[in-house]
């Protein structure tokens, strides 16, 4: 069965479907809050990454 997602989009796409800057992306990619993997010489994000990254989520702060 093929799923109706992609198994790993760009950093670029992952900022597209969160709604925020690539380097969000990049700077909780190096932070260890998204996980990525490495396919040849590019550099992914897992579709289910983003799925944990969004449940997951903390607040801001300054935010309730």
């Amino acid at each position: 069965m093929i799923p109706d997602f992609p198994l790993s989009v760009s950093f670029a796409e992952a900022a597209k479907l969160l709604s925020v800057s690539p380097n969000t992306i990049r700077r909780h990619a190096k932070d260890g809050r998204l996980r990525t993997i490495r396919l040849g010489r590019r550099r992914v994000v897992p579709f289910d990454a983003l799925r944990d990254l969004i449940r997951d989520g903390r607040p801001e702060q300054g935010t309730r």
